[in-house]
């Protein structure tokens, strides 16, 4: 079974940052071909005294896609109200048809200690496999599982952590249900882990 690892760490000349916050959003849109909306949501704070320009990013799936196919859209926010220039994005994928590498550069750069700017990339791509992984490098102070099902798909989410050495699951625990829709029937389910660095988590949306 491949390993669906969704992201790649962010990447700078100085790696002196925390990830203060980070989301894995997923949307299933098709229940039979199993097509996910993924939202990656991340907020970084440069601890470093020069500025971050560059992050990149890697989308694996066992379904070829173009990278034209995908509908990749990245964006920034700020909370403090402030109008962001729109990142540049690079596809470095080299044609591969399983595995989008982009290198996106931040429309200005992020200055040391801000921490009201955060990056969302969103794409469209099949888990036929139903599970995606996700690898922590570097400090995470928080980081969620957010999972969107619709109602004819039954299944039970659960969340483990991959062993660095055997690659054995282990499993940490079912994702919690948070409610309903009273519009189309669908479920949401989230998790939530703190501290989390050199280590890599598993979203198993099964039956």
């Amino acid at each position: 079974m491949a390993a669906h690892s969704g992201n790649q760490e962010p990447s700078a000349i100085n790696p002196e940052w925390i990830m203060k916050y980070a989301e894995a959003r997923f949307v299933i849109a098709d229940a039979k071909s199993m097509m996910v909306h993924h939202t990656i949501v991340w907020n970084t704070v440069v601890l470093a005294s020069d500025p971050w320009t560059m992050y990149d990013f890697t989308a694996v799936s066992v379904i070829p896609r173009k990278s034209s196919e995908i509908n990749l859209v990245v964006r920034e926010e700020s909370s403090d109200g402030r109008v962001l220039a729109q990142p540049r994005t690079t596809d470095m994928s080299c044609g591969n048809l399983l595995q989008k590498s982009f290198l996106i550069e931040l429309g200005e750069p992020l200055m040391p200690r801000d921490e009201s700017r955060t990056l969302y990339i969103e794409y469209d791509w099949e888990e036929p496999d139903r599970f995606y992984q996700y690898g922590f490098g570097l400090p995470y102070k928080k980081f969620k599982f957010a999972l969107t099902s619709p109602p004819e798909l039954h299944i039970k989410p659960t969340v483990y952590r991959i062993d660095n050495a055997s690659g054995e699951k282990i499993k940490e625990s079912e994702v919690a249900l948070i409610g309903k829709s009273r519009n189309d029937g669908s479920s949401y389910y989230e998790w939530i882990g703190t501290g989390l660095q050199f280590s890599t988590y598993r979203l198993d949306f099964t039956k």
